[in-house]
C-alpha cells in the first residue's frame, strides 16, 4: 500500500528546514531501510490553499484531502489546526504494508510537528492531485541502497545531499534520471489508469500470501517466473507500472518462459 506521512510546518513545532526535519525522523528510525522492500517516495506541501476560494472552500477540500480514507492514523484535531494556518508537508511511500506502517507511526508519534499517516487512494480524485501529481519524486530505496530522482539536467553535481543521506546509514547514494515520469509525456497518471491498477491488485491480492500489502512484491517473483513471450514494449508498460524501471533497465534480457503453474500458485 502507499502512505501518507504528514507533518506540521510550524517553526514553533520545528526549526529549520521542514522538509530536511522530516527526512531525517523517518530514515533515523531505519524502519524502511530493515524491511527490505523496495520503496519509491514522493515529498512535497500539501498545496490544499491554492485550490481553495473561500475558507468553506478550503475546509471542505481538505477534510476529503485527509479524511475521507477509512485507513488512517491521523492526530485529528492537530491536523485541523493547521486548517489556514501552516502548511502540511508529506512524504509518499510506496509499497509498505500495514506493519510498517504502525511501526513508523509508533516511532514518529513522539514528535510535535508529526500530524500522523493515512492510507493512499490514488482513484480518489483529491488523493491523485495531492499525493502523487502534485508532488516530487524524490527516492529509491532498498535496504541500504538509496536513489535520488532528477529530471532532464537537474542533477546537482557535488550534492551535500548524497552524504547527507550517507550519514543517516545508506551505504550505496547515487542519482537516478526520471526519465518522461511526470512529465507531458506521462500519461499514466489519470484515474482511469489507477482504476485498472486497482482492479487488477484486488483480483489478484487475493490469491497472494499477505494480501494486497504484498502485491508489488509478488510482482518481482512472476516477472521471472511466467514464460509468456512479452514483447520488449509490453514488458516496459507493465515494470512501468510498477515503478522499477530507470534509464539504466535492462528489459530487453526478460524473456520469461512458462514453468509448471503449481510453482507460482
Amino acid at each position: 500500500m502507499n502512505i501518507a506521512v504528514l507533518f506540521d510546518s510550524d517553526p514553533k513545532k520545528i526549526s529549520g528546514n521542514y522538509a530536511m526535519a522530516a527526512r531525517e525522523r523517518i530514515l533515523s528510525t531505519n524502519i524502511i531501510q530493515t524491511s527490505g522492500r523496495h520503496v519509491k517516495v514522493r515529498i512535497g506541501d500539501v498545496g490544499i490553499y491554492s485550490h481553495s476560494r473561500s475558507y468553506s472552500d478550503y475546509e471542505s477540500l481538505a477534510e476529503r484531502v485527509y479524511f475521507s480514507n477509512g485507513s488512517q492514523m491521523l492526530k485529528s484535531k492537530q491536523l485541523r489546526a493547521t486548517y489556514l494556518k501552516s502548511t502540511v508537508f508529506t512524504w509518499v511511500i510506496q509499497n509498505v504494508d500495514e506493519r510498517i506502517a504502525q511501526e513508523l507511526h509508533a516511532a514518529l508519534s513522539p514528535e510535535r510537528f508529526y500530524l500522523g499517516m493515512l492510507r493512499v487512494d490514488l482513484t480518489n480524485p483529491a488523493h491523485l492531485v495531492f499525493y502523487r501529481n502534485s508532488l516530487i519524486s524524490k527516492y529509491r530505496i532498498k535496504g541500504t541502497s538509496c536513489r535520488i530522482f532528477y529530471c532532464m539536467g537537474s542533477q546537482e553535481e557535488g550534492s551535500v545531499e548524497l552524504e547527507e543521506l550517507k550519514a543517516l546509514g545508506f551505504t550505496d547514494v547515487d542519482w537516478e534520471d526520471t526519465g518522461g515520469h511526470g512529465t507531458i509525456f506521462d500519461d499514466f497518471d489519470t484515474l482511469e489508469h489507477f482504476s485498472r491498477i486497482q482492479a487488477f491488485q484486488k483480483l489478484v491480492s487475493a490469491y497472494l500470501p499477505g494480501g494486497e500489502d504484498n502485491y508489488l512484491a509478488h510482482w518481482v517473483r512472476w516477472r521471472e517466473r511466467w514464460r509468456w513471450r512479452l514483447t520488449k514494449k509490453t514488458l516496459r508498460k507493465l515494470e512501468y507500472l510498477r515503478g522499477d524501471i530507470s534509464n539504466n533497465s535492462q528489459t530487453s534480457c526478460f524473456r520469461p518462459v512458462m514453468r509448471d503453474t503449481k510453482e507460482w500458485r
